[in-house]
């Protein structure tokens, strides 16, 4: 594993992230190599490492859908190599903070695409996140978790 928690790297069709490193920063890696899958986590506030505890999302895309395995560490100090089913995602729910894991890596498996296409969907997305969470306004952010049975897409 690298130094820190803060890296990123493309191989393959996969994005390699650590921990620390920032969602957005993760997306935009995969939008320099073409891959698309992680356009949704452009405008995700947080780091990889949350976002995997939390099976973070928006705009009908999430986490779960893009996550080939996860590095954690448990409570005892070992490290595991979880399959992403291992991790039981669910609505903003993962096993990690049930088990006491701490996140260390995950690594993202993505498709080949245009880069003009990818680019054009990230600028929509932040365009309808502007539109419903304007930035110029304080915010307390993402509060509440939407009911069962509640359209998930235009979150």
């Amino acid at each position: 594993m690298e130094h820190g928690w803060n890296y990123g790297r493309v191989q393959n069709g996969l994005v390699t992230a650590g921990a620390g490193l920032l969602l957005s920063r993760a997306a935009h890696l995969a939008f320099e190599a073409s891959l698309e899958g992680l356009e949704f986590a452009a405008g995700i506030p947080g780091t990889v490492g949350g976002a995997l505890v939390m099976n973070a999302g928006a705009y009908g895309s999430e986490i779960k859908a893009v996550l080939v395995s996860a590095k954690v560490m448990t409570p005892q100090g070992e490290t595991l190599d979880l399959k992403a089913e291992e991790l039981k995602l669910g609505y903003r729910s993962s096993i990690i903070p049930e088990a006491g894991y701490v996140v260390l890596e995950a690594v993202f498996g993505l498709k080949p695409g245009e880069k003009d296409g990818i680019e054009a969907r990230m600028k929509d997305l932040a365009a309808r996140r502007k539109e419903k969470q304007p930035l110029e306004y304080p915010s307390a952010g993402s509060t509440f978790k939407r009911r069962r049975g509640i359209l998930q897409e235009n979150s």
